[in-house]
């Protein structure tokens, strides 16, 4: 076992640990806020963590 695990096993407990997933949602809508007022794909990507590939296709959802 990690030390890491072993931390959030001892602060939260149990005997299984379970790391919340991206909130995608949230992702999407600061997304699609900085496209609209011109950033670019490469620095919306990076402003909310992750690659252009995902805003690419998100955005072609969005349209």
């Amino acid at each position: 076992m990690t030390a890491a695990v072993a931390e959030v096993r001892h602060r939260w407990g149990g005997a299984e640990y379970y790391i919340q997933a991206i909130d995608r949602e949230h992702r999407d809508r600061e997304a699609r806020e900085l496209l609209a007022k011109g950033e670019s794909l490469e620095d919306v990507a990076r402003r909310v963590g992750c690659s252009t590939s995902t805003i690419r296709r998100r955005q072609s959802r969005w349209l």
